[in-house]
């Protein structure tokens, strides 16, 4: 018979430029990627062996009938390996390796064993193929079954894919479809057609679709660094995870460099980064190096390696990051923290594995020992933040957020004439979370000024509905944050919210505290000036928490100043702070400006700060912070 082996060929060719381009470029060493290159090299085994049948058949060479039999053999155990592989790489890219009952397991591995045995059997008996006298090869029955095995293994690759398609794209499962449906094609093709040597080929062409679309190393590299990537770093630990392999792990921080980019440039920082990124590489060959983030590096290393292998890599690091750096116009002192952990033994699941990376991507330089202990880092702190950051972001999406009142007395009037509107989150599980942790991790991920102008139009709405000057209200008191007041067109948003709900601009008082006021910048004066311009009233809180500098009295439109309640609470136990208190507020009072005591709590408060002539008082004696109907309620009785 005259073999066609031109499509073997084809396969080889295709094979080979897949090894080179996995060759050429980074990759995981993690199972997947392991099944992938079995996959492959089983198919360009397969071709090989196909044309080694062919030139084979009808040979008149010696030992031609041993020679043939031995090469039909491997053909079909290629076979066998390679539906294994096809139904393992299903699993992989679902991430369902370790995660199945051992019930299931042996299920699953019914077919592969029905094969190898029915392959043993041939050792003994012709049941798979026999070759003739004449050194041609025939099928028999045993064929059959394997065909069989590999559909079913094909079969099941899909079943799991559609089963937990949520963890597979749509390409992914259309891939693995095609794959079983082209390898069927050509096997029905060349079984009719035993001259055509197909097999080979649609292998090849199925895996040359896996290789483009899904594998995609291109989305696993850092191109700037050329490092594996954030995403290729979750990838293999997920599958590491599901295997229980050990992965000892060293994770490096580099410090301020979003201050130094600021300061000398982008340019000389990414020169850094680079030459960072090739020294890991040149001098810890044996390890998979990751970008994690801008400023933190992750390396893994085999499961072999031995912990004190480990610690002599932290040594390593600290004494070459001892050195300066050139960034190519002076040299650089970089500061660092450098962690080692082994997973799962220090990190028992992804969670608390991100939990630690999390940690050392927002540790500060401030610690003064650069090498860091997994006993001591807080994860539980960190855990907390992430939880806090992902339900702040729930809120701000949802509005799942409240606006509470606490009411502010008028020493003058002798009742109460505003209040003050502060942002409340409940969670189910947490509950109330409280402004003091909340609003600094608002701040961080940017969510501070959505939730500042749903305070602003919340605030605004409750005035233009329950018409509050009716009450007796004159205004009701509103936070800015810092990042809100550097805000370029803050101006036009909150003018343009109360023109919506037609609130004047005396119904407004915000608050801004020391610490921006210390902090301002150009654009801030000028929204402080401008807003001032529309009528709107300002008040300085939080008095005596920060420096206390009183240069920002003079220079503010300030109508009022709040004092701290610590300051109250410490006067209530310390003379010298009672002496300090009573200072304060003659100094604010000479300078024209109305004096806001806030905690104030007890009888003895009230009649104290009275007698240094307080303008207006806020704490719990009064009420605490409520909601709105309740606030309105207050007012009511008030009222009465």
């Amino acid at each position: 018979m005259n073999y066609i082996i031109y499509f073997d060929i084809a396969a080889i060719c295709v094979m080979a430029i897949i090894i080179i381009s996995y060759g050429v470029g980074k990759r995981l060493h993690d199972m997947q990627n392991r099944v992938l290159v079995t996959m492959i090299l089983s198919t360009m085994l397969l071709a090989f062996v196909d044309i080694a049948s062919a030139a084979m058949s009808g040979s008149s060479v010696k030992s031609g009938k041993l020679i043939l039999y031995a090469i039909i053999y491997v053909y079909y155990a290629l076979h066998i390996i390679l539906a294994v592989s096809f139904f393992t790489y299903c699993r992989c890219l679902i991430g369902r390796m370790k995660q199945t009952v051992a019930w299931k397991r042996v299920l699953m591995a019914v077919p592969g064993i029905i094969m190898g045995i029915i392959l043993l059997m041939q050792l003994f008996s012709n049941v798979v193929f026999r070759i003739d006298e004449q050194v041609q090869y025939h099928r028999m029955w045993g064929m059959f079954v394997i065909y069989f095995g590999m559909l079913v293994y094909g079969i099941m690759g899909i079943v799991c894919l559609l089963v937990y398609r949520r963890r597979a794209s749509f390409e992914t499962r259309i891939s693995c479809i095609l794959f079983v449906g082209v390898c069927t094609l050509f096997i029905l093709v060349q079984y009719f057609r035993p001259q055509m040597k197909l097999e080979a080929f649609g292998f090849s062409i199925c895996i040359l679709l896996f290789y483009l679309s899904m594998e995609k190393p291109e989305e696993l590299i850092d191109s700037e660094l050329d490092l594996l990537n954030q995403r290729a770093m979750l990838k293999l630990m997920r599958g590491k995870y599901q295997l229980g392999e050990r992965v000892p792990c060293v994770m490096l921080k580099i410090h301020n460099l979003k201050v130094m980019r600021q300061t000398m440039g982008a340019e000389p920082i990414q020169n850094l980064l680079k030459q960072i990124a090739e020294y890991l590489e040149d001098n810890f060959e044996e390890a998979m190096i990751f970008h994690f983030s801008q400023s933190v590096f992750v390396l893994t290393f085999d499961k072999k390696t031995s912990p004190e292998e480990v610690v002599d890599v932290v040594h390593d690091i600290r004494r070459r990051f001892e050195q300066t750096w050139d960034d190519g116009s002076m040299d650089t002192r970089l500061y660092i923290h450098v962690a080692s952990l082994e997973c799962p033994k220090d990190a028992p699941d992804m969670n608390t594995f991100m939990s630690y990376l999390q940690y050392m991507r927002s540790s500060s330089s401030e610690q003064r020992d650069e090498m860091l202990d997994i006993s001591d880092m807080n994860i539980e702190k960190q855990n907390r933040e992430m939880r806090i950051r992902k339900i702040v972001a729930d809120a701000v999406d949802h509005e799942g957020f409240e606006v509470f009142y606490q009411p502010i007395y008028a020493v003058g009037e002798g009742r109460i004439i505003s209040a003050e509107a502060l942002i409340r989150l409940k969670d189910q599980s947490m509950g109330y979370i409280s402004p003091e942790e909340f609003i600094p991790i608002a701040e961080q991920s940017g969510a501070i000024l959505k939730i500042g102008e749903y305070v602003f139009e919340s605030v605004c709405q409750f005035l233009q509905e329950e018409n509050l000057k009716d009450y007796g209200i004159h205004y009701i008191e509103i936070n800015l944050s810092v990042v809100q007041c550097m805000q370029n067109d803050l101006v036009e948003r909150l003018t343009r919210i109360m023109d919506k709900y037609g609130i004047a601009a005396e119904q407004i008082n915000l608050e801004i505290t020391e610490t921006a006021a210390i902090h301002s910048t150009e654009i801030f004066e000028e929204n402080i000036r401008k807003l001032h311009e529309c009528g709107i009233q300002f008040s300085l809180d939080d008095y005596g928490s920060g420096y206390s500098n009183t240069d920002y009295l003079f220079h503010f439109p300030f109508k009022m100043v709040k004092i701290d309640k610590m300051i109250l609470w410490e006067a209530c136990k310390n003379e010298r702070a009672m002496i300090a208190l009573r200072n304060t507020i003659k100094m604010i009072k000479e300078l024209g400006l109305d004096v806001v005591v806030e905690g104030v709590e007890t009888l003895e408060n009230v009649e104290y700060l009275t007698e240094q002539k307080c303008d207006f008082l806020q704490g719990y004696f009064y009420s605490k912070p409520v909601p709105k109907q309740r606030f309105l309620e207050l007012l009511e009785q008030m009222r009465a």
